[in-house]
Parts: C-alpha cells; structure tokens; sequence
C-alpha cells in the first residue's frame, strides 16, 4: 500500500457502539479481531475485513479479500477513496454492519440551526468536559455543555449538534428514504420499511414528505403524518434516523443513544383542588450520554410513579423532560420507540425463554416485510451483547 507524506485531516468512524478518531500515519483494521482498531463483532464479518490509510492526502477503505465483501450501497467495493461523508456495509449489503466515515474537517463545519439559533464556538465534535469541571466564569460546568461556551449552545438536539451526514438534494426530483439499498436516502434500521417514505418538491417551492404506508410511520416534529410541507424549523424522524432539511441539504443524524437526557423540576399530584395528594415534588437531574440510572427504593416511595413520568407513560402534573434536549412530552409518539425500561419484575411469559419472548416482539413492531432470518439475526445480536 503506497502511503504519502500529503497531510489528510482526522478521519471519524461511527459504528453502532462507538465513534473512532482517526489520524495518519498508521493503518486501521477492521475486523472481527478483538484487536482490530475498530472491531465489529458480526460473524458475516472477516477476522481481518478491511483497512484504512491515507494515501496521497486521501484516507482510503481497502478491502482485504473478505469473505462476504464491503459494499457501498448495492455495490461490491475493493477499494474507497474517502473524500466526503459517506456510508458502507460489512459482511452483506442490505442489513450488515454500518460504518460511516465523516471528515473531521467537515465535522467541525456549524450545523444548520434553526432560525435565531446561535452558531456553535467550538468544535461539535470536540470532546465534552466532565461533569463538575470548571466552566469560563470558573462555575461547575454540566454534563451537558457541549461547546465549551459555558452552555449557550447546549440545548440544540442531535441533528443540529453533530450531524451524522449532510445530502444535497438534486432539484426538482423525488427522492426516497427507506432501508432497501436502491432508495436514494438507505436507513439502515429494521424499523424502517423497505420504501419507507420520499420527499417532492411542492409547488410552492418548498419540499413535501409523503409517508409511503410504512408500518411504523413518519414524524414530523414528533406527530405522525402521511404528509407534510417541510420549513428549515422541522424535525422529520423515520425510525433512529432524525432529519432537517435547510437550503436544499437534508441534515442527518442517526440516534445510537449518544444523547443527554434530563428531567426538570417534576411534580406528580392526584386527586382535584384542595383534595390533590402530592406523590413526586421537586424532581430534577441530568443524565449523560449512554448512561444507565436504576431507579431503587422500598414499596410504595415511588419508583413506578417516577418512571411512568420519565418515560411519558404518564406524565407529570407539571415539569418537563428532555430526550436529546427535545421535549419528550411533546414529542411523545416519536420518542416512545427510543426509550428502554427494565422493569423490576418481567413483563414476558414465564414459560418463554428470552429468545421466544424477543422473537414475539420483533413481530410485534418489526414492518411486515421484515424475513424471519432478518428477525432471528436481530434477535440473536440483542441476546449476544445482553450476555457478551
């Protein structure tokens, strides 16, 4: 592999459990070696699949004579000159491991805000500063200030924070998102149809999404709809993937649980008048990023009370919570899908083994065109990082 000396900036690499910096001067190798710079533990994954390098100022992928192959889109690559964002797939071109590759440089390029939204100081993928580390005016700095600025800009969600990828739309043509590898836009997520949904341009000038009868919708700042006209202040959520679309360029960022949550001074009361009974007061707290909070105490203090208003189940009196600094309240039907809560007693047939119980689920909520194979290998990937 011929290397140059031509300086290439950082190169990010997400997978669905982490995010890689990489830099020059060395090779990155992809594989189901727990060694490999950037593992991926799938078995349709080679032990050594692929690598990265920087050549002539550009990072390539090379593939390494895998078994089942690297694919951009449909297609079988051997070779990636990576000069932009995009995406690839190990081991099956459909439904095999994700991996997308961002330039730093472009990375640090200001998302698109909504109007009247500060432009971010610092780099968006900077590391953040841990909890309680002094702040500009010397104050503890929360979990979730961001930018290094003390927290003004810490409240922009995901899709405007660290965007996944940014698309320019072609003009005047129909674009289409779903999870079969010819839609224009792929979302690699088995709760997204095959032809899930697509954009047109109305005659107004601006674009129009139009649900294509996907089995678990299309959100548009958190509502479900069959269509929408689309301004710059919209939020269009299909599966884990969030959009928004400014100046012709769909902004993208695919939720893997690296968002904050926080709950804001919750109160839950019952009962009418001067008859209320106050059951939670005073309930504020920040969770960072891939976090897990257990909720603990003796019968009757709470617990269900608490995570019914946490989760929206049941919202509080008054209060607010925030999924990925959006209200989860308001965005209720959307956000449901992207909260998990283990209950204190299981909520699954005793008779049923965990696989038996997931196999249901995935029925349940996965899109009818969904194989059964799709579902067994989703099943057997939940099972395999539950015990791994």
């Amino acid at each position: 592999m011929a290397h140059s000396s031509r300086s290439a900036p950082p190169l990010l690499v997400r997978t669905v459990r982490s995010t890689h910096r990489l830099e020059e001067g060395t090779e990155y190798h992809i594989g189901r070696d727990e060694r490999a710079a950037i593992p991926v533990t799938d078995p349709r994954v080679s032990w050594d699949h692929a690598v990265l390098y920087v050549s002539n100022g550009t990072w390539v992928l090379e593939d390494q004579g895998s078994r089942n192959g690297t694919y951009a889109g449909a297609e079988r690559i051997s070779r990636l000159n990576i000069d932009g964002p995009c995406v690839i797939h190990v081991g099956n071109p459909e439904d095999g491991p994700v991996l997308r590759f961002e330039l730093e440089a472009v990375a640090q390029t200001p998302a698109t805000a909504p109007p009247g939204s500060p432009a971010p100081s610092s780099p968006a993928h900077g590391s953040p500063a841990p909890s309680g580390s002094p702040g500009p005016s010397g104050s503890p700095r929360s979990p979730f200030d961001r930018w290094g600025d003390g927290g003004s800009h810490s409240s922009l969600p995901g899709v405007d924070r660290e965007p996944t990828s940014r698309i320019q739309l072609p003009a005047a043509r129909v674009v289409k998102i779903g999870r079969r590898p010819d839609n224009d836009i792929v979302v690699q997520d088995l709760g997204v149809s095959k032809s899930h949904a697509e954009l047109k341009m109305s005659p107004t000038g601006r674009y129009q999404i139009f649900d294509l009868g996907s089995h678990n919708g299309t959100f548009v700042n958190g509502q479900r709809v069959n269509q929408a006209e689309l301004t710059e202040d919209d939020i269009v959520s299909i599966g884990h993937a969030t959009f928004r679309l400014a100046g012709g360029v769909l902004t993208e960022y695919i939720d893997e649980g690296n968002v904050p949550f926080e709950a804001q001074d919750l109160r839950v009361a019952v009962g009418d008048g001067g008859k209320q009974k106050v059951l939670l007061e005073g309930i504020s707290f920040p969770l960072a990023e891939r976090s897990m909070m257990a909720v603990i105490g003796p019968a009757g203090a709470g617990k269900s009370t608490l995570l019914n208003a946490l989760t929206g189940k049941r919202q509080a009196t008054t209060g607010s919570v925030f999924y990925d600094f959006r209200d989860l309240y308001a965005n209720y039907d959307e956000l449901k899908h992207r909260i998990g809560l283990v209950p204190q007693e299981s909520v699954t047939h005793d008779q049923l083994t965990a696989k038996s119980a997931l196999g249901y689920a995935a029925e349940l909520r996965f899109p009818p065109d969904i194989t059964e194979t799709d579902r067994n290998q989703r099943v057997d990937e939940v099972l395999a990082r539950a015990t791994g």
